[in-house]
């Protein structure tokens, strides 16, 4: 790899991560602008306690990761599909062989 082909992917991870960054802010600005009183009563509301407050944090962990671990299974296993009928010379939907 050339100097100027790591630069330029360099480059383009740099500014991904700026766009994502500022989408991120952007969003989160927003929806505390539309529902911040409401959002922030909720949520003193679940972690009031320190017990409750370990119980929200438990119960969003337990919805949010295995979303996050599904999302990451199905798109390795889509690769892997992929790859295996690049290997065997057929299309990953219909498993025909030319």
């Amino acid at each position: 790899m050339e100097a100027t082909d790591t630069l330029s992917i360099i480059k383009i991870l740099t500014s991904s991560l700026a766009v994502f960054f500022f989408a991120t802010k952007l969003m989160s600005e927003r929806l505390q602008k539309v529902a911040g009183g409401k959002i922030q009563s909720v949520w003193s509301t679940l972690t009031g306690h320190p017990p409750e407050g370990i119980l929200t944090g438990m119960g969003i962990t337990a919805v949010i990761l295995p979303s996050s671990t599904s999302t990451v299974t199905v798109v390795s296993l889509d690769n892997e599909a992929i790859d295996d009928s690049r290997k065997h010379n057929h299309t990953p939907l219909n498993n025909t062989t030319k």
